[in-house]
């Protein structure tokens, strides 16, 4: 469990780390916007999976996508709320 665990806070770290630094943009289609800071880190898991199901060496396991993705889902929402409840700033 200890590696679902980190795949959930890594891969969540590093979509909330992305939320800040693209405050937040999505991208995609008026139907179907998605965060960018999910919409690129997941990219990133899926082809670490697809190269660990590849390799002889190494396995790929699904749930470690779906804990990737969770996370992500959570820390977005997480750096949403805490950029949604920042108090707007004076421009001098």
């Amino acid at each position: 469990g200890v590696d679902k665990a980190l795949h959930f806070l890594l891969f969540g770290l590093v979509a909330l780390c992305m939320h800040f630094a693209t405050r937040g943009r999505m991208i995609g289609r008026a139907s179907l916007r998605v965060p960018m800071a999910i919409a690129l880190p997941i990219a990133g898991a899926l082809a670490e999976e697809l190269a660990q199901a590849w390799s002889p060496h190494r396995t790929a396991d699904p749930l470690d996508l779906l804990a990737d993705l969770l996370g992500m889902l959570v820390f977005v929402w997480i750096g949403r709320r805490l950029t949604k409840a920042a108090p707007a700033r004076a421009t001098a």
